[in-house]
């Protein structure tokens, strides 16, 4: 079953509890002078492993990242 969730204290809270399989992120290059963190509760670092990257003709990049893969020597 795939779901879909919003907001940064929801999404930061399931990934400390490590309920997160998968992000989905959709980039628009945007320069600012400032903004809010995307997941700005986090407890520990979280390393993403890119799996896929699909350019969109508006400029717009969907990345989707995994939560879950094999440390290095495993």
């Amino acid at each position: 079953m795939k779901q879909r969730t919003y907001g940064s204290a929801l999404v930061s809270g399931l990934m400390n509890l490590g309920l997160v399989d998968e992000i989905q992120l959709l980039v628009n290059a945007l320069i600012l002078g400032g903004g809010k963190a995307l997941f700005k509760d986090m407890k520990e670092r979280h390393t993403l492993k890119l799996i896929r990257a699909k350019p969109f003709k508006s400029g717009k990049v969907g990345l989707t990242h995994s939560t879950h893969h094999e440390s290095p020597g495993r």
